[in-house]
């Protein structure tokens, strides 16, 4: 008698195991609500610096029922406010170092990236583009020899540690923060723009490269009034999907997933960040990687470059296999896609070009987890940009993501605080009216806001009021408030 599987057996075990693994996911849940001391004393020992504490105080209790989080000041910030003024100017600080560029080269393109492994075909795709240069900022973890070609600099902690920014020494290792040191590396040898990724992203088209959008083109535009949207559903291939950070109690209201789109709606030169969506295994949560379909797809535009990326000068077409039997009519005719002033999407660190106007909000938090780092960063920018009169967009794919292995449920553990902050945070930033009259003071008034509800810990705040001492000493000029921002 064959002992080979049939088909039942196979869907009984599959039923089994997706039994066990909801139990799982429920169970991990339930300890992470009734121990919410320990997980406090977790961050604030090592990967919250001082903000794990904030979760007991802001709801995650003991009590049978738990309770949810509110953004509300529950402590006062006492500390200076360096950039109050209209007119930001840097503090006190020894001459910075500027380190050999790669090859000798200058660029005005910038990929950054940080990474604890050897270099990747990612790596070496972007090392060889003409056009761009790449900096890539090691950790403690790297290997001691990390041997890069092309237009890459690989700066190892010795390097850092020469750098002598403000910065530096605020930063934590074995964190994705050390990201950080790549952006201020990159603006201080010019970058106009700055594509932030990691090191499993591929490119689809090495030889288009990153594509830059011309200016001058128009671009999509969600019409959705509601606080936040998720564009996952109406573009790829699986309905029931949501990015990293969507708030989980607006995944399944209908008005968060189907406004309508105007063509020809906004420019482009007034998009602060691109976020390239990714083919295969995007950038979705603990939660859906515990219970939903992978790998999945964004049908890419195939035609146009001036649909593909609203005017990119490159060339786009796919030469993924089976790329040409899928629909691509719905991502062809949008592009790129813009969400309107008091509406947000969380986007991340994987695959983001970010504008010159727009290169101070590239800052990841340090005093939260690397899984929540960049989608804080994202919320935070988003609502900044809207007082330079600026946006984000999202663009159909130009990289496909192989993802690093990764444990689902400790991706669940670490991302605690976006299923339980994200909608009050949300709510905050959309009400929030800030007083500084210059970027660069709302970034550091933000920061504070944000430590005062326990979004972020007290690091994080001296780590900003570096961050724009940094750019400025390296002769980064902040962009003016726009006339009419936000909830002027």
């Amino acid at each position: 008698m064959s002992t080979a599987p049939n088909g039942r057996m196979l869907r009984e075990a599959g039923a089994l195991a997706a039994a066990a693994l909801a139990g799982a996911l429920v169970t991990a849940f339930v300890l992470s609500l009734s121990t919410p001391l320990d997980i406090g004393a977790k961050f604030s020992a090592g990967e919250g610096g001082g903000v794990g504490a904030s979760w007991a105080s802001n709801g995650l209790s003991e009590s049978s029922s738990g309770s949810l989080f509110r953004a509300v000041r529950s402590r006062t910030y006492q500390g200076p406010r360096l950039f109050s003024g209209a007119s930001p100017s840097p503090t006190k600080s020894k001459a910075m170092s500027r380190l050999p560029l790669p090859k000798g080269r200058s660029c005005k393109n910038w990929a950054v990236t940080t990474t604890i492994f050897p270099p990747t075909k990612t790596v070496n795709q972007i090392s060889a583009l003409a056009d761009w240069c790449l900096v890539i900022a090691g950790d403690k973890k790297t290997p001691k020899v990390y041997n890069v070609s092309g237009s890459a600099i690989y700066l190892s902690p010795e390097d850092q540690k020469k750098l002598n920014f403000k910065t530096s020494g605020l930063l934590r290792w074995n964190h994705f923060g050390r990201k950080n040191l790549g952006f201020l590396y990159a603006i201080q040898h010019g970058a106009r723009w700055v594509y932030d990724t990691d090191d499993d992203n591929e490119l689809q088209r090495p030889d288009v490269g990153i594509p830059l959008p011309r200016l001058s083109a128009m671009v999509a535009e969600v019409s959705s009034s509601h606080p936040v949207y998720n564009l996952y559903p109406s573009l790829s291939t699986v309905k029931s999907s949501w990015p990293r950070g969507f708030p989980l109690d607006s995944i399944k209201d209908n008005w968060s997933t189907s406004a309508a789109v105007r063509r020809r709606a906004w420019y482009t030169r007034h998009v602060g960040v691109i976020q390239s969506l990714a083919d295969h295994d995007p950038d979705v949560d603990g939660i859906y990687r515990l219970t939903q379909p992978l790998p999945f797809e964004f049908p890419a535009a195939g035609g146009s470059n001036d649909d593909r990326y609203g005017g990119s000068k490159q060339q786009s077409r796919r030469s993924e296999p089976g790329a040409a039997s899928r629909s691509k009519a719905k991502a062809e005719e949008l592009g790129l896609i813009t969400l309107r002033a008091g509406t947000m999407m969380p986007y991340n660190a994987q695959a983001t070009l970010h504008a010159y106007h727009a290169l101070w909000g590239l800052l990841l938090p340090i005093t939260v987890h690397g899984r929540v780092t960049d989608i804080w960063r994202a919320y935070f920018t988003q609502r900044l940009l809207w007082d330079l009169g600026s946006r984000i967009a999202f663009s159909t794919p130009w990289v496909t993501q192989f993802r690093n292995a990764h444990n689902y449920l400790a991706d669940f553990n670490s991302e605690l605080p976006l299923y339980q902050q994200s909608g009050s945070l949300v709510e905050l930033l959309l009400k929030w009216r800030p007083t500084s009259t210059s970027i660069a003071g709302r970034l550091e008034e933000l920061y504070i806001l944000m430590y005062e509800v326990n979004v972020i810990g007290m690091a994080d705040v001296q780590l900003v009021q570096a961050w724009i001492d940094d750019l400025i000493s390296v002769g980064y000029e902040f962009p003016p408030l726009s006339p009419t921002h936000f909830g002027s």
